[in-house]
């Protein structure tokens, strides 16, 4: 069994401090940590190492930089109302980033909590961002790095980013909320206006963590369903009966039903029904 240090509430490999009486286990870099620092992402203060418990009223617990709730100990500046994990704190984000497939111009990390909205993906936040002044463009950090060519669980090609999603698509594949036209997102080459939103698919484990933009897609597009029959077909989700197209709006018990493939309400679009088992399908 792996021992978790009590100030990093990391894992511990190799020689340690440690008190068998109260099972208690600390890195040897960890005890000896200063109390007080300075550190390049808050240059104004110096952070003090501070046990969380013991912050008051409004004092941020959550690192500035991953965004995890530290649980034991943070290094702060009650000044500015900063805090970093010491995991982030060993392991600093770079203060200047250059990334000419994202931007053409470095980008340097803002040392300071401040709401944007990520000129890349649309979502607002409230975090340090990554500047270019020259362009006025603010991004996340986890933005900067975004796979180009996917898989995703949702759908049966690749996706491709998309710097400015442009007309044409109305909802996101994967969580079905709007799209904005003005930022990115993944869009696939075969399926007109079938498109998802960055974070959606990179957080929520839709996407398989393989860039594929090196990766010669030798796969041969193979269709999902077989037309068997006037609004009739065969999806390979459900390859044990005929699925037939419904236009009507379908309850069950006075509640919209969901699609069996994909969990989500079908409201009112035409659906596929399986009338042997009432399998439905978008």
């Amino acid at each position: 069994m792996k021992s978790l240090c009590e100030i990093c509430e990391q894992s511990i490999y190799g020689p340690s401090y440690s008190c068998p009486q109260c099972h208690l286990y600390f890195h040897l870099d960890c005890v000896h940590l200063s109390k007080k620092v300075n550190h390049p992402c808050h240059s104004n203060h110096p952070l003090q190492l501070i046990a969380v418990e013991s912050l008051t009223g409004g004092a941020e617990k959550f690192c500035i930089s991953c965004l995890a709730a530290a649980e034991k100990f943070i290094s702060h500046c009650s000044i500015c109302n900063f805090s970093i994990w010491l995991i982030c704190f060993k392991n600093p984000p770079p203060l200047v980033v250059e990334h000419t497939k994202t931007h053409k111009h470095p980008l340097n990390l803002f040392p300071k909590k401040m709401p944007f909205t990520c000129d890349v993906c649309g979502e607002e936040d409230d975090e340090m961002p990554y500047v270019c002044v020259l362009c006025a463009f603010l991004i996340h950090g986890a933005c900067i790095y975004l796979p180009r060519v996917i898989n995703i669980n949702r759908h049966d090609h690749r996706m491709s980013f998309t710097r400015h999603l442009g007309h044409g698509y109305l909802k996101c594949g994967v969580c079905h909320q709007s799209l904005s036209q003005y930022h990115g997102a993944y869009s696939c080459s075969v399926c007109p206006g079938y498109a998802a939103h960055l974070q959606r698919v990179v957080r929520n484990g839709v996407w398989d963590g393989v860039e594929l933009e090196e990766i010669p897609d030798d796969t041969k597009y193979i269709a999902p369903f077989k037309v068997v029959g006037d609004d009739l077909i065969v999806h390979f989700s459900h390859g044990y009966h005929t699925l037939r197209l419904n236009k009507e709006n379908v309850t069950h018990s006075n509640r919209w039903l969901q699609c069996d493939a994909c969990m989500y309400p079908v409201g009112f679009q035409s659906i596929y029904v399986c009338d042997e088992c009432g399998y439905v399908l978008h």
